[in-house]
């Protein structure tokens, strides 16, 4: 599927997104999703298009990757591309989502970033509107046409939970 023209965010700029989960497990599928979004003029900033180059070690390499990079250092530049993507997709097949990817989630829920689910993410302790659950061909048909990503609804999540996030931005602790 391909846009009629860029896709862009109200203040006409580029709009962005990262793509996260298991690499590992589901790297062919996340390929797939970069071209198709590339072709919709959205700008994948994370992973950049490539190739797995270690598909046995705990840390999963990209060719794109510099190789003299430890893995913090990748983790770390992945995150900068991540949280100042417009959107953050997870893909996650039945629902896997692994420890890297929990890392990344909570990272990018803690700063606000639009956060997408292909699936319902299994063994993850945080507010997930139905909303923000929306698979791959969902998401890209609504970005060709809307040049946005779609609304999370957050009155979605119950008041109460929605107070206890909203303290926790305020840094108004709970005992």
């Amino acid at each position: 599927m391909s846009g009629e023209g860029p896709v862009s965010k109200p203040d006409g700029q580029e709009l962005t997104c990262s793509i996260i989960g298991s690499f590992r497990k589901h790297y062919a599928e996340v390929a797939i999703l970069i071209e198709t979004l590339e072709a919709c003029h959205v700008h994948v900033l994370s992973p950049k298009r490539s190739s797995i180059v270690n598909p046995k070690e705990w840390f999963v390499r990209l060719q794109t990757d510099n190789p003299r990079f430890e893995p913090v250092e990748i983790q770390l530049i992945a995150l900068h591309r991540i949280l100042r993507s417009s959107f953050v997709y997870v893909l996650c097949p039945a629902g896997y989502i692994g420890k890297t990817t929990c890392y990344e989630i909570g990272r990018i829920h803690e700063r606000g970033v639009p956060l997408y689910f292909s699936e319902s993410p299994d063994d993850l302790p945080i507010a997930v509107t139905a909303s923000a659950i929306i698979n791959p061909e969902r998401i890209v048909q609504y970005l060709v046409q809307h040049k946005s990503p779609p609304p999370i609804v957050a009155t979605e999540i119950p008041e109460h939970v929605r107070e206890l996030q909203d303290r926790l931005k305020r840094e108004e602790f709970v005992e």
